[in-house]
């Protein structure tokens, strides 16, 4: 295993790749913060150090002028973030440098998500998307996939009716909300597990998302005289809704159950956990380790 097969963070590559370009340059770290300095970049001598040593985060700022910091002190035919290189995301996701580009023009040009917006744009999103997060193929993505896909083999069995993979597509929860329903499920299984199903549920019981469904119970009980009154039926309406839900997970507990159990004795294997997709995905989606 390469040091970087897991990818490394975005701010200890460019660093080494600095230390990479001043050294073939025979240059200073001195040289380079005044050539920052003349960018606009409040660099010392040893803001250049820590950056080499990968010990400094780079802000967005920061990483647009290093091309013009380079160009001013000579430029390089190399690049600063290799197409190959692994860089590691937050929620153990890793993406390759090659990514950037696409990612930076859907900043700049905007990213369409209505119907109308050709299916062909939308096939390219949803491929950047698969590229975003399915790089790495780790433990933790392993579980990402296991749970989403216990969760739609509940549903598929107990809530053929409701479009699961519509309503994970749409993103259209409160994630706050989400967070103290699943902090008081009956239900004993990992916390993402419990959150991916506190999403997913509302749809099952009142066919929409927990925050409408919130905010619908507490429209249906009047105006309220203050922002007090208002929060306080709020928090009346999500008791509610929790009670429900948790009265709901004990007539499906046997299924649940089922279905989880699988789950726990494998939960730390990523091969296990492969396995078990593999034969598990009613849909397929996960054919084994991607590679």
């Amino acid at each position: 295993m390469t040091k970087d097969s897991k990818g490394r963070p975005l701010s200890a590559i460019v660093g080494e790749r600095l230390r990479e370009f001043r050294e073939a340059k025979g240059l200073r770290q001195a040289d380079i913060a005044a050539a920052a300095a003349q960018g606009g970049l409040a660099w010392s001598r040893s803001s250049i150090a820590a950056l080499e040593a990968g010990s400094r985060n780079l802000s967005i700022e920061e990483l647009l002028v290093l091309p013009y910091v380079i160009s001013s002190v000579g430029g390089w035919d190399e690049p600063l973030i290799p197409p190959k290189v692994r860089i590691a995301m937050n929620g153990g996701y890793v993406i390759q440098g090659e990514v950037i580009p696409r990612l930076a023009e859907a900043l700049i040009h905007g990213v369409r998500s209505a119907p109308d917006s050709g299916a062909q744009q939308r096939a390219e999103i949803e491929e950047l998307g698969r590229e975003t997060r399915l790089i790495d193929h780790g433990l933790e993505d392993a579980r990402m996939r296991a749970r989403y896909c216990a969760i739609r083999i509940i549903f598929g069995r107990a809530y053929p009716q409701v479009n699961y993979d519509g309503i994970m597509k749409s993103r259209n929860f409160d994630g706050d909300l989400t967070s103290k329903i699943t902090a008081r499920l009956a239900l004993n299984a990992d916390h993402s597990v419990k959150f991916t199903l506190a999403r997913f549920l509302p749809y099952a019981l009142w066919g929409r998302p927990s925050h409408e469904e919130r905010d619908r119970r507490t429209d249906a009980r009047g105006e309220y005289e203050s922002k007090r009154s208002l929060q306080a039926a709020r928090g009346h309406a999500t008791r509610e809704m929790i009670a429900e839900l948790n009265e709901e997970i004990g007539k499906r507990s046997s299924l649940i159950k089922s279905v989880l159990d699988q789950l726990e004795p494998i939960w730390n294997d990523e091969d296990a956990l492969t396995e078990w997709l593999f034969e598990n995905d009613p849909r397929n989606v996960w054919p084994g380790k991607i590679s």
